[in-house]
């Protein structure tokens, strides 16, 4: 990335970075995200146009929905797919270097490359992981990111769980290990990284019937062929 750094980090010793996450509030209540998101048209650093779901109230404010979908989930043969876009859906394939729809299988390894089992939730996070490392936002004249999700998973996990959990080294109230560990450590990294460019990203949390879109690429993820290790979305 090109973009300006700015150090305004906040560091917990001997913990992992927790950036300051908030849940997006829509105005009004129950408005729904292309509503609050037009597709409209913005420039990148290298004044290239570049169609975006942004806000009616911020330019710079864009969207990207997310989800993740699983077959057969924890089953023995669950199959895991994840999917993210980030401008209208019919302009798919139009730019190959900008295609703005993105769906893939759930890889088996995480980031650490150890193996973990395929679940939605699994996938969820995923999902956010690969929209928001999928370009440099912060070249395209963007200062903030949200995140659409109809996952409560994900963003009660980001906005409310995820400081308990690393300050009680990862350990559920309940006293159990916290499922999917590497991907929140991962996710952590990836938001840390955003906010220092300066880049805010929120999580919203929609209606499962508004995010149909990224369930149907999820699911066709699931059913893509299976992936072994870990990689990025670019």
């Amino acid at each position: 990335m090109r973009c300006h750094t700015i150090a305004n980090s906040q560091v917990i010793p001997n913990t992992v970075y927790i950036p300051r996450i908030k849940e997006f509030t829509p105005y009004p209540q129950d408005a729904t995200p292309m509503a609050l998101f037009p597709p409209e048209v913005g420039y990148n650093s290298l004044e290239t146009p570049c169609r975006r779901f942004r806000s009616i109230y911020d330019h710079e404010h864009i969207l990207i929905c997310t989800d993740g979908a699983c077959l057969n989930n924890s089953g023995g043969d669950a199959a895991a797919g994840c999917a993210f876009y980030y401008r209208p859906n019919e302009e798919y394939e139009t730019d190959k270097n900008d295609p703005g729809f993105i769906s893939f299988r759930l890889e088996d390894t995480g980031p650490s490359g150890l193996v973990s089992l395929q679940t939605s939730n699994r996938a969820e996070i995923r999902a956010v992981i690969a929209a928001l490392n999928h370009r440099a936002w912060c070249d395209e004249a963007c200062t903030r990111i949200t995140i659409a999700t109809d996952s409560q998973y994900v963003v009660h996990g980001i906005t409310r769980w995820v400081r308990t959990w690393v300050h009680k080294g990862w350990v559920t109230s309940k006293g159990r290990l916290v499922a999917n560990r590497d991907l929140w450590e991962e996710l952590l990294e990836v938001l840390r990284r955003l906010e220092q460019y300066p880049v805010e990203v929120q999580f919203w949390r929609i209606p499962r019937q508004l995010n149909k879109i990224a369930d149907a690429a999820a699911k066709a993820g699931a059913r893509m062929p299976r992936v072994t290790n870990y990689k990025e979305h670019h």
